[in-house]
């Protein structure tokens, strides 16, 4: 009877690590659990308001034909006021667009709080388009 215990004991432990294991390992997706990150969660959102996104670039842009998202890039940063506790929550974004090499953008989207999920309505650029050319980055 201990030994059963003990090897159901153990195969539950295995299943928790592991699926803690996949929950960091996997940043687009829910984890093996079901569950997301924080993280996980700001992109997902982000992915499902794509399009919203590049049309609000387009729109200030008028002639960009395409975006290209770098979701590895996006990162959790607290707007700094010169006070410790800063003055609120952004998430940052890069990007290229029309399929250039040489281009980039940021933008960022107001948070409540670090943990927060973004809103389209808070979107706007930390850095305009700009492309790389005859030597040096030029605004777009």
């Amino acid at each position: 009877m201990k030994l059963r215990l003990k090897i159901l004991l153990g195969f539950v432990i295995v299943l928790l690590l592991g699926g803690v294991a996949i929950t960091m390992l996997n940043d687009g997706q829910p984890s093996f659990l079901g569950f997301q990150t924080t993280r996980q969660k700001q992109i997902t959102y982000l992915r499902e308001h794509e399009k919203e996104m590049e049309d609000y670039i387009k729109s200030e842009y008028p002639t960009v034909e395409s975006v290209q998202f770098d979701w590895n890039s996006m990162e959790v940063e607290q707007i700094g006021n010169g006070l410790p506790q800063g003055s609120g929550w952004l998430i940052s974004l890069e990007g290229k667009f029309n399929h250039w090499e040489n281009t980039e953008f940021i933008m960022s989207f107001g948070l409540d709080s670090k943990d927060g999920l973004p809103s389209t309505e808070r979107m706007g650029f930390l850095a305009p388009l700009y492309i790389y050319k005859d030597g040096g980055w030029n605004r777009y």
